[in-house]
């Protein structure tokens, strides 16, 4: 490449467009300076939510019969194309994903498989996991022809060996089953998708807490939790028995927590269990008043830092304004001639004043504004959602038998 100039001095160059700034030219004028501040502000918050976005299983109500067939056909063309070289294309595995969550949205309940294994092929296993459970429900195993219950029992097997599930049983009345912070609803519980990791379990009857349990849960685990004889108001004491099994699928935990009633009892029994210790084995005041499941961060925060964001965004603007006007001011003749007016030498001050203040608004401005994201965030979830960091990705071939895996093995 050549680059034609005109006389001079240049000093800098600009890569991203190959051009060389002239000496007397700034790198990086204050106005751009607050424009990419928070440009990067936005792609931070992007990214933080891209990486923690949990996807529910879409509804398929549409009753669009044409889309479902394009999206079908788009699908499993991008799937093909990012499993054709033995090793996972991610690009092309989240477009076969989206074609097959359009061919859900127009009503094809069979679009849940494929989905499932795009995104098991994507490390999102309890995702993938949640959305083969809502196929199976929908079409039972035992319904679908003999290479379909083969597929499907191959991959499922594959999917749930990458995941805990918890099942939560009770008769407990206006209840909310909570886990990591995300409610699932009433009880019972039956399936409940978990990356490994850390369980923070919590059970709301009424209004008190009828159950708070945290437990660590493996790859392939799977544990029953179960809460009886609750009343949903108050419970004194719990009988915990706890059973562990080892099978070839990985380890099952069943647990039973009998509460009573505290106007029936009047004093708190034992507990015994093979888990946990003290004697409530976890289970906190049942006493204490709850309407709703608690959020562990108020949501004042993200709005008072939002807020100052926008008033230091709002000063940045306003330094701005002044530096241009002292700018202009120092470009008059009287304080560009040989001898300036001794008034320019204020101005010049004033400017170099406006300049720190913009500088220093902006820093304050992107600060105050990637803090209200982040606990926007936290706020919305309640509580941080652990994911397993998948070092191989698998995803099984369309149109032919076995499984195509990459990555760190």
């Amino acid at each position: 490449m050549v680059l034609r100039l005109e006389p001079g001095s240049y000093c800098a160059v600009d890569q991203r467009v190959s051009t060389l700034l002239p000496c007397d030219e700034p790198l990086m004028k204050p106005s751009s300076l607050l424009v990419r501040s928070l440009a990067s502000t936005v792609l931070a918050a992007a990214c933080v939510l891209a990486r923690d976005a949990r996807a529910d299983v879409p509804r398929c109500e549409g009753t669009d019969t044409a889309t479902q067939g394009r999206a079908r056909a788009e699908g499993l063309r991008r799937y093909r194309a990012a499993t054709a070289r033995g090793e996972i294309n991610r690009v092309e595995m989240a477009a076969a994903l989206e074609a097959f969550e359009a061919q859900c949205r127009a009503g094809d309940l069979t679009a849940l498989e494929m989905r499932a294994y795009a995104l098991a092929a994507l490390g999102r296993q309890v995702d993938a996991a949640e959305s083969l459970d809502a196929f199976l429900e929908a079409r039972p195993l035992q319904t679908l022809d003999a290479d379909a219950r083969a597929r499907v029992g191959a991959q499922r097997g594959a999917i749930l060996a990458e995941v805990a599930t918890l099942t939560v049983d009770g008769t407990a009345t206006d209840s909310q089953v909570v886990v990591n912070g995300r409610p699932y609803g009433p009880l019972p519980r039956p399936v409940i998708r978990l990356a490994p990791g850390a369980v923070n379990l919590q059970v709301y009857g009424g209004n008190a807490i009828i159950l708070r349990r945290s437990f660590q849960m493996g790859p392939g685990e799977t544990r029953r939790e179960v809460v009886e004889g609750s009343t949903g108001n108050t419970t004194s004491g719990t009988n915990t028995t706890t059973t562990t099994n080892s099978t070839s699928a990985g380890t099952t935990t069943n647990t039973t927590n009998s509460g009573s009633s505290a106007a029936e009892n009047g004093s708190s029994s034992g507990s015994s269990s093979a888990i946990g210790t003290g004697s409530n084995n976890g289970i906190g005041d049942a006493t204490t008043p709850v309407d709703t499941p608690p959020r562990r961060l108020s949501l004042a925060i993200p709005i008072a830092l939002g807020g100052g964001a926008l008033a230091m965004a709002g000063v940045a603007v306003g330094a701005t304004v002044w530096h241009g006007s002292r700018v202009t001011e120092l470009m008059k003749p009287e304080c560009t001639g040989a001898a300036p007016d001794p008034a320019c030498a204020t101005v010049a001050g004033e400017r170099d004043a406006a300049q720190a203040v913009q500088i220093t608004s902006i820093v304050l401005a992107s600060g105050l504004a990637i803090g209200a994201v982040v606990t926007t965030i936290l706020w919305a979830r309640g509580a941080p959602r652990s994911q397993p960091q998948a070092a191989v990705f698998c995803a099984p071939s369309v149109g032919s038998s076995g499984v195509l895996c990459a990555g760190r093995f």
